[in-house]
């Protein structure tokens, strides 16, 4: 008898054991601690809302580590591989435990301060509030591939100095959006290049018209913004437009200027090439 009763007791010990680990409330609590389930990485595909000329979706995440540093994460667009962005966006976790997660963030000219709620199914995060990462996020880690790889390329001297895409983003940099309007689009690190093409007619040498070409970027939440005009203005041309692998690439350089300004403020970009997917 004391034989048969000794496994039953020892199956009771293990499942006692294994409800308390489960369960947060019976741990000790330390508010400088995160939450263990929370470290590591989480990303999100998110459908573009705006139409089909454009990528068709971005790819979303973040890394919380134990030290409760905060890191935004990307997508290395060249292999699809899941990684860190060059900026963090000043957040910081307060606190990261027991269903809670305060963050601190500085938007000028002071600091901010939001509290979301998580709940886990399996590698599944669930927050609510109204921050940047409340929704699903789906468990990962650094170097997973999580969307197909796409060939971006878009470069341009402004002003002398040379910029190119980063190669990691929530979603391609350069590409050629065509509607009725065909529109190459290049998001830098230090703005967005922006040209329209008029006429369109396939490979080609095509002067930038008035309010065609721009080139803009946020300070805060101010925009500053430089368009062609009729004496500041440029040419894009088109080397290869192919419409079967949906691909498009060029050179191209112009000037712009702040409109309703005398005299106006000039940017002058030169060296631009890409070789940028099309989307229609």
């Amino acid at each position: 008898m004391k034989q048969s009763i000794r496994p039953i007791a020892t199956t009771i010990l293990a499942l006692l054991a294994f409800v308390a680990c489960g369960d947060d409330s019976q741990q000790p609590y330390d508010p400088n601690l995160v939450d263990a389930r929370l470290t590591g990485e989480w990303y999100r595909v998110v459908e573009s809302q705006t139409s089909a000329y454009s990528p068709p979706h971005s790819i979303y995440g973040f890394q919380i580590l134990s030290n409760r540093q905060f890191r935004k994460l990307g997508v290395e667009t060249a292999s699809g591989k899941l990684d860190l962005l060059p900026d963090d966006g000043g957040v910081r976790i307060e606190l990261a435990s027991r269903g809670r997660i305060e963050l601190s963030f500085f938007r000028a000219p002071s600091s901010l301060f939001d509290t979301v709620y998580y709940s886990f199914l399996e590698d599944t995060l669930f927050v609510s509030g109204s921050t940047p990462i409340s929704g699903t996020w789906i468990r990962s880690y650094i170097g997973s591939v999580v969307t197909a790889p796409v060939r971006s390329n878009f470069e341009v001297t402004i002003n002398g100095v040379h910029f190119v895409l980063p190669p990691v983003a929530t979603s391609p940099g350069g590409w050629l959006s065509m509607t009725q309007r065909v529109i190459l689009h290049g998001s830098l690190s230090n703005g967005r290049v922006s040209i329209e093409i008029e006429d369109f007619a396939g490979t080609g040498r095509y002067e930038i018209l008035p309010n065609r070409g721009s080139y803009s970027w946020l300070d805060g939440d101010a925009l500053n913004a430089f368009v062609t005009d009729n004496i500041y203005t440029g040419f894009i041309t088109v080397d290869r437009f192919d419409e079967q692998e949906l691909r498009c690439t060029g050179t191209f350089e112009f000037n712009a200027c702040t409109p309703y300004k005398t005299p106006p403020d000039v940017q002058i970009l030169t060296d631009g090439q890409f070789d940028v997917p099309i989307f229609r």
